[in-house]
C-alpha cells in the first residue's frame, strides 16, 4: 500500500512540473510580444489561445511596412489576469 502510494505521489509531482514548465514556455513567449507555443489557437489573426489552464488573448494590426504587428497581449490563469504586455 505504501508504495502505490508513493508512486501515485510521485507521478502527480511529474505532471505538476511537467504543467508547469508548458506554462512557463507559453509565458515567456507571450511577454515577449510573441504566439504562445504550447496554446492552441481559436479564431482569426491574433485572437485567442487556449491553453491547459491559460487563456491568451493577442489583439495585432496589419502594418503597411511591417505586416502584422502585436499591440496587445493578455494572459489569464484559471480566470485571472497573470501577465499582460503592449508595445
Amino acid at each position: 500500500m505504501k508504495k502505490r502510494l508513493f508512486i501515485t505521489i510521485l507521478i502527480l509531482v511529474h505532471l505538476a512540473i511537467l504543467w508547469t514548465v508548458l506554462f512557463a514556455v507559453d509565458y515567456r513567449a507571450v511577454m515577449n510580444l510573441g504566439d504562445p507555443v504550447i496554446a492552441q489557437h481559436i479564431g482569426v489573426e491574433g485572437g485567442t489561445f487556449k491553453g491547459l489552464g491559460w487563456t491568451v488573448e493577442i489583439e495585432k494590426y496589419h502594418d503597411a511596412e511591417y505586416g502584422w504587428v502585436t499591440e496587445s497581449v493578455e494572459m489569464y490563469l484559471f480566470g485571472k489576469l497573470v501577465g499582460a504586455a503592449i508595445t
